[in-house]
């Protein structure tokens, strides 16, 4: 008998025998994968925000300089 056999959902993947699914397919092998792969998506998502506070505040500072420096009043 063989070693490894094909996973049982997939057909695609060998599997130890006795095993019954791979890796991909076992929810529970596959929930470390899926979480991982949420926390990459939170932190992207943080990160954006971050960018887009700050570019916000770039501009407000920009603004606030451009009008006192540049107003007809100080001329």
């Amino acid at each position: 008998m063989s070693m490894y056999v094909k996973c049982t959902t997939c057909e695609l993947n060998y599997v130890p025998n006795g095993t019954g699914l791979c890796k991909i397919c076992d929810p529970r092998k596959n929930a470390k994968f899926l979480a991982a792969a949420r926390e990459e998506s939170a932190m992207e998502i943080a990160r954006q925000e971050r960018k887009e506070k700050n570019e916000k505040q770039r501009h407000s500072m920009h603004d606030f300089y451009a009008y006192r420096y540049d107003s007809p009043a100080k001329r």
